[in-house]
């Protein structure tokens, strides 16, 4: 039996507290497990092997253009070649990489023979280097060997006409090396020191509208998410609100 006298804040409040507690809890809950860019907040990165985006991201980003930085490409010469790793403050050597969408964050590229003392073979190391985080105080490394190179596209059977690898600095960029001037083979072309360069990366990474994510989840139609999982996640949520709704409207109405 409901006590109509009391007041109706005192009924519905506690149920509203409870509704807007659990939510929250919720919220932060995915914000903890939500692959953000503050993942990438780590000293230094090597090039990953993957040189795409996995297909369930595919599906959930509105827009997959890429937004390519200035020079595009960058004609690497075997002048280019450093021989002095970590010494760069050889600045003349480093090239730098602009973009609108990142005014304030250019990418600065070595193109590395040799490390301090060695005494063997070339490297044929890129080095990157980035700005950014909190007041542009965070520096953000990748290296990237010649190892780490994923064929991009073959002009024929044996010759590779562009290489690409993904690359973590303040964003996962893709950096693609295609033959230089006289050049048909991408591979040659880099032992040789004579390439092309570009950066870029997907700007569809930064349109992604969560809503759209949100209504997708709430309505069990989220791409690439198997039903049964969506169900396995909105079930308790549904549940909650449910008997949330039914606690302020019980309280709110003299049944």
């Amino acid at each position: 039996m409901i006590d109509l006298a009391s007041p109706l804040n005192d009924k519905v409040l506690p149920a509203v507290i409870f509704l807007i507690g659990l939510m929250t809890v919720f919220i932060l809950i995915v914000i903890s497990m939500n692959p953000t860019i503050e993942s990438n907040l780590q000293a230094t990165h090597n090039a990953p092997s993957a040189l795409d985006a996995p297909d369930y991201e595919k599906m959930l980003l509105t827009n997959l253009t890429y937004s390519w930085s200035s020079p595009n490409p960058f004609e690497v010469t075997p002048s280019d070649r450093t021989i002095d790793y970590p010494a760069l403050s050889n600045s003349e050597r480093a090239v730098q990489f602009t973009n609108p969408g990142e005014a304030s964050h250019p990418i600065s590229m070595w193109v590395i023979g040799k490390h301090l003392f060695d005494y063997g073979g070339d490297r044929y190391e890129l080095f990157f280097k980035q700005s950014g985080g909190t007041l542009g105080l965070k520096t953000y490394y990748c290296f990237v060997d010649q190892n780490s190179w994923t064929i991009l596209s073959l002009s024929n059977a044996t010759t590779v006409a562009a290489l690409a690898v993904n690359i973590e600095l303040r964003h996962t960029y893709i950096v693609i090396v295609t033959p230089g001037p006289g050049y048909t083979d991408a591979t040659t072309s880099f032992m040789d020191y004579n390439f092309n360069v570009s950066i870029g990366y997907k700007v569809g990474n930064q349109s992604t509208d969560p809503w759209v994510i949100a209504s997708q989840l709430f309505t069990f139609s989220l791409p690439g998410v198997p039903v049964f999982l969506t169900a396995l996640i909105m079930t308790p949520i549904w549940a909650s609100v449910g008997i949330v709704a039914y606690i302020v409207i019980r309280g709110a109405l003299p049944f």
